[in-house]
C-alpha cells in the first residue's frame, strides 16, 4: 500500500475585524475535510491572518509554503480557493513555475486545480484575473464611498478607529485626544517627533491600527501621520499622497470633535513638512540652518580648526557674492548668547504678549480664515457642474482653479503663522523667562527664535576676532521692526 500524499494547507484572510480568527478556522475545517476524503496526510498548516494578498506585503505563511514547494517537501497544496493563495497574475506565474518544477499539485475546496497541465494553468490564470478584477472593483467602491463620506463631513468607516477618538469616531477620546493636543504644543515648542513617540509609549497609548494584535511601539512615521492629518483640526478630506486626483483634498468641516485649532494644525503640518528638519549631522546648534548670511544663504553649524562650534555660510548652497565682501564665519557661543539675551529681554517685558502678538491673532480671525477656505473649496467643487451646465468654459475652470488654489495656499500659510506663536507661550507665561530659557534644549530654543524673529549674521570684519553685537541683525516677525 502506497503512502498517503503529504499535503500542506494554506489559509489566508485579508481582514479580521474582530481578531478572533474565525474566518481562517472555517477555511481550515473545509480544507481538512477535503484531505480526509482524498486520503491525504496533512503535515503543515500555514496561516496568514489579517493580511492582504494584493498589496505586495510580506506574508510569512506564503513564503514558508513556497519554501516547502521548492524543497519538494509537499505533494499537494490545499487552499479554500485560488484567491486565498494569490490575487495577482504575476504571483500566480511564480507559483505555477515553482509547482511545475517540484511536481506539486494544488487542490481547492471548490475543485482540483492541477497546475502541471495547460488546462489547469489556464483555469488558474482565469481565476486569478477574476480575483484581481474584484480587488480593483472593491478599491473603486471604497474610494467612491470615502469621497462621498468626506464631502458630507461623515467619519470614515471600514478602517481602524482613528487615534484620538472613541469608537463612534466623533467623540474625543479622554486620553488620546489631549495627548494629540499636547503633542502639537510640544512640537511647536521644539520637541521632536521621536520624543512624542517615547512619551506616548510611556503613557501606555498604542496605535489603533493594531487593536487586537500585540502592542507595538510608536514610530516617527505613525506619529507624523496623525499630527499632519486634517482630521485632528476637524477638517474633512479624502485622498492621499498617492491618490490620482492630485493628492489629499480638503472638502469642509467634519462632524467629529476637533482635537486642536486649525491654526495650530497648519503650523504643525508646515513644521513637519519642512525638509530642513531632517536629522542634522555633526554639531547641534541653535542657529544652524535657521539664521542666514547677509547674502541670503542659510548658515551651517560646524566646527573650526580649534574644535569650536561656528556658524558659516554654507558654500554648497551659496548663490550670491560681492567683490571685497566675505561671507559669514563666526563663533557660535557668543552669537547664541547674544540672541538668547534678546529673546529673554523681549519676553520678560510686561507688555510682551501685547506687543509681540498681532491683534488679529484671535479665534475670530482663525474662524474667518477657516470659513473663507471652506467657501473657496465649495466654489471650486462647483466648477465642474457649472461647466457641464454650459455656464462656464474650460478656460474659466482653469483660471478659477488657479485662483482658488493660490488663495487657499495664502490662507494655509497665515493659519500656520498664527499657530507658530504657540512656541512662545512657555516663556510668556513664566514668572522668570531667563530660568525657563536656560532650561530649554537647543531644539526648543530654535523653535522660539524661529517663531519670534529672523536672524541675519554678518562678518565681523577683516582681522576682527572679537564678537561684535552689530554683526547680528534681528527683525521681529510680528512687529517687523529691528530688535538688535
Amino acid at each position: 500500500m502506497s503512502e498517503p500524499l503529504k499535503a500542506v494547507i494554506y489559509l489566508r484572510q485579508s481582514r479580521d475585524k474582530n481578531g478572533d480568527g474565525l474566518a481562517v478556522a472555517r477555511q481550515e475545517q473545509a480544507c481538512r475535510r477535503l484531505c480526509r476524503e482524498r486520503g491525504w496526510e496533512v503535515f503543515r498548516v500555514l496561516t496568514d491572518n489579517d493580511l492582504s494578498a494584493s498589496t505586495g506585503k510580506l506574508r510569512p505563511g506564503y513564503e514558508e509554503l513556497m519554501r516547502l514547494v521548492d524543497a519538494e517537501a509537499a505533494a499537494v497544496i490545499v487552499v479554500w480557493a485560488v484567491d486565498r493563495l494569490v490575487r495577482r497574475l504575476a504571483d500566480l506565474e511564480s507559483v505555477i513555475e515553482r509547482c511545475e518544477r517540484a511536481g506539486v499539485k494544488m487542490a481547492t475546496v471548490s475543485g482540483d486545480l492541477d497546475l502541471s497541465t495547460d488546462q489547469g494553468r489556464l483555469v488558474g490564470r482565469i481565476l486569478a484575473s477574476v480575483a484581481r478584477g474584484e480587488v480593483e472593483r472593491k478599491s473603486a467602491r471604497q474610494i467612491a464611498a470615502g469621497r462621498q463620506a468626506a464631502e458630507n463631513g461623515k467619519p470614515r468607516k471600514g478602517c481602524p478607529r482613528p487615534f484620538g477618538w472613541l469608537d463612534d469616531r466623533t467623540t474625543m477620546h479622554p486620553e488620546e485626544g489631549p495627548a494629540v493636543a499636547e503633542a502639537a504644543r510640544a512640537l511647536l515648542a521644539g520637541c521632536t517627533v521621536a520624543g512624542i513617540a517615547r512619551a506616548w509609549d510611556k503613557a501606555g497609548l498604542r496605535p489603533p491600527t493594531t487593536p487586537f494584535g500585540p502592542a507595538r511601539r510608536w514610530t516617527r512615521m505613525s506619529v507624523t501621520e496623525i499630527l499632519t492629518s486634517p482630521r485632528v483640526a476637524g477638517i474633512s478630506f479624502y485622498g492621499g499622497k498617492g491618490n490620482g486626483e492630485g493628492g489629499r483634498r480638503e472638502v469642509g468641516r467634519g462632524e467629529w470633535q476637533p482635537l486642536i485649532r486649525e491654526d495650530t494644525y497648519r503650523a504643525v503640518a508646515r513644521l513637519l513638512g519642512d525638509k530642513s528638519r531632517s536629522k542634522q549631522q555633526g554639531v547641534r546648534t541653535m542657529l544652524g540652518s535657521l539664521a542666514r548670511c547677509w547674502c541670503g544663504n542659510t548658515v551651517s553649524g560646524t566646527r573650526n580648526q580649534y574644535g569650536e562650534a561656528v556658524y558659516r555660510c554654507n558654500p554648497a548652497t551659496r548663490t550670491r557674492t560681492e567683490p571685497g565682501r566675505g561671507h559669514v564665519k563666526v563663533r557660535a557661543a557668543p552669537a547664541d548668547l547674544y540672541v538668547g539675551e534678546v529673546v529673554i529681554g523681549l519676553l520678560s517685558r510686561p507688555d510682551a504678549a501685547d506687543t509681540l502678538f498681532r491683534r488679529d491673532d484671535d479665534p475670530g480671525r482663525v474662524a474667518a480664515l477657516r470659513d473663507e477656505a471652506q467657501a473657496i473649496r465649495a466654489r471650486l467643487d462647483a466648477l465642474g457642474a457649472d461647466h457641464i451646465a454650459g455656464l462656464i468654459s474650460l478656460d474659466d475652470i482653469r483660471s478659477g482653479r488657479k485662483w482658488g488654489d493660490a488663495r487657499l495656499a495664502v490662507i494655509s500659510a497665515e493659519l500656520a503663522e498664527l499657530g507658530r506663536e504657540s512656541a512662545l507661550m512657555p516663556l510668556l507665561s513664566a514668572q522668570d523667562s531667563r530660568e525657563v530659557w536656560e532650561e530649554m534644549r537647543a531644539d526648543q530654543r530654535r523653535a522660539v527664535v524661529d517663531a519670534l524673529m529672523t536672524v541675519t549674521l554678518h562678518p565681523a570684519g577683516q582681522g576682527v576676532r572679537a564678537f561684535r553685537r552689530d554683526s547680528v541683525g534681528i527683525v521681529l516677525r510680528t512687529a517687523n521692526a529691528p530688535a538688535g
